[in-house]
């Protein structure tokens, strides 16, 4: 696995509300009304691990009424009891793992998604992943009027000594059918997908694997 990361809260980096292409609306009433009520407010944020910025990840949330918070590398325990993987319960926030909970792989996703949300259902989509993958969650937020979006939680690890299962995620990602039906997706998450075409170069000479496999 890679290093352990900080436990500090540090800054939580938030997305804008992600709004669905509106339906034109044509005469009949309100079942020609647009499919989704609202847009999703989302939190995304690269906690390495730690336990204390977990929670602060998950105390924002809830503070900035965020209906989905999508976590990289994310603290969980190991149950000897139960023989799974436990992520961190939050009252207003229900986990999605992308692996069953028993696997011997450690998640490096989590995607979080309010509890008895009034608008919004949330489904588990890794059936359109290649192949099971603990790097990749992917989520569609089902509206009340039929409306649908594609959430993509990401983890890639970067090309390390010390890392296990180097741009496994990126690769994953780029075998993945996930915009079927032109379903409008939304991808979040931690690449370490270094290139020049979008990196500082004072700060990055290199490109990383991962960052030429998205470049192409």
């Amino acid at each position: 696995m890679c290093p352990q990361g900080h436990s500090g809260a540090g800054g939580l980096p938030t997305t804008p509300s992600v709004q669905p292409p509106r339906q034109q609306r044509g005469r009949g009433g309100a079942k020609h009304r647009k499919t989704w009520s609202g847009g999703i407010r989302i939190l995304e944020a690269s906690v390495g691990r730690g336990e204390r910025s977990t929670e602060a990840a998950l105390s924002t949330a809830d503070q900035i009424g965020a209906d989905v918070v999508m976590l990289q590398e994310p603290r969980l325990w190991w149950s000897e009891v139960a023989q799974e993987w436990v992520p961190r319960s939050w009252l207003n926030y229900e986990a999605i793992l992308p692996t069953n909970r028993k696997t011997n792989t450690l998640p490096r996703v989590l995607t979080y998604v309010k509890r008895n949300h009034p608008r919004l259902t949330f489904v588990s989509m890794q059936q359109v992943l290649l192949e099971t993958s603990a790097d990749i969650l992917v989520v569609d937020a089902l509206g009340a009027r039929g409306g649908r979006v594609r959430l993509v939680n990401l983890y890639s690890a970067p090309l390390s000594g010390n890392c296990v299962r180097p741009g496994r995620g990126v690769r994953d990602f780029s075998a993945a059918t996930l915009a079927a039906n032109q379903i409008a997706t939304f991808v979040a998450g931690n690449f370490n997908a270094h290139h020049r075409n979008w990196s500082d170069p004072s700060a990055w000479n290199k490109r990383s694997p991962a960052g030429i496999k998205l470049a192409s």
